[in-house]
């Protein structure tokens, strides 16, 4: 890198960050998905009927019912 022209070096020095960016905001998406994915099976376990957990999580009952289907429930 120290035998490249400066603009050159802030330019991929602007394209790391950029990738570093984009890599913590699909960690936290990820996240998300799983702690939604946690919620939902263990609201599941406990009783509650699958309209009131998408109410609750804000997500469809469609959406519900493909967590509880990919994890055998």
């Amino acid at each position: 890198m120290e035998n490249l022209p400066p603009n050159k070096k802030d330019e991929i020095m602007n394209t790391l960050e950029l990738l570093r960016q984009e890599g913590r905001q699909e960690g936290r998406q990820e996240e998300a998905v799983r702690r939604t994915t946690e919620l939902v099976l263990s609201s599941f376990k406990n009783g509650l009927d699958i309209q009131l957990i998408g109410k609750i999580m804000e997500i469809s009952t469609d959406q519900v019912r493909e967590i509880l289907k990919a994890h055998q429930l």
